[in-house]
């Protein structure tokens, strides 16, 4: 981007600064070219400044309903018209039952063998031991296997909100940036209607 296309941008950034004297230019014109009518002009024009004022402010508020809701004034409206409370409303109350499980691994079933001689007692404490062992491997898998999952939904949920605050944060910008220039046009607009007869005594 060049110097010359920098310095456009730049003197049209503030475009409603722009186009407020240009209307104004077009009542001064207008006023000086039929000097004899000009309380009847003053007139028409301090009310037409101030409806077009009106309307870009109302345009402004929609286009960020529009941005931060997805919705418009237009909707909003048919929206509380159709919510008229023709009739009662009937609730009804629903209760869900929630299961909790805090277990972990499976749960098996040992039986002690009738056990005669030392030595099966010993092979015995061996396999119990054995089975304490694979037991206690498993619960640990499993657990291993539960804070893996969970790992990753905290970071599948850590990205949504990102993306959320991202979207968030574009919207928020795309309001304060492109409908406050409509809002300060319709300022102006309705702040010079307002002035006309002051100005002109009309």
């Amino acid at each position: 981007m060049n110097y010359l296309q920098r310095i456009w941008y730049w003197l049209k950034y503030p475009w409603p600064l722009h186009v407020c004297p240009l209307l104004i230019g077009m009542h001064l014109g207008v006023l000086n070219y039929f000097a004899v009518h000009a309380k009847v002009i003053n007139l028409w024009f301090s009310t037409g400044f101030q409806i077009v004022g009106g309307i870009l402010i109302l345009l402004a508020i929609d286009s960020n309903l529009n941005i931060i809701s997805n919705s418009s004034i237009k909707n909003s409206i048919i929206k509380w018209i159709k919510s008229f409370p023709l009739k009662p409303k009937s609730y009804t109350l629903e209760v869900q039952g929630i299961a909790h499980s805090n277990s972990f691994g499976k749960a098996r079933l040992s039986v002690t063998p009738k056990m005669n001689t030392l030595e099966d007692k010993i092979d015995f404490l061996f396999q119990e031991i054995k089975r304490v062992d694979e037991d206690k491997q498993e619960i640990r898998k499993e657990f291993s296997e539960r804070v893996h999952k969970s790992e990753q939904k905290i970071a599948e949920l850590e990205k949504s909100y990102n993306f959320q605050i991202n979207e968030i944060k574009s919207k928020i910008n795309e309001v304060a940036i492109g409908g406050i220039k409509l809002e300060v046009l319709g300022v102006l607009c309705i702040i010079y209607g307002l002035f006309i007869p002051v100005v002109w005594h009309a």
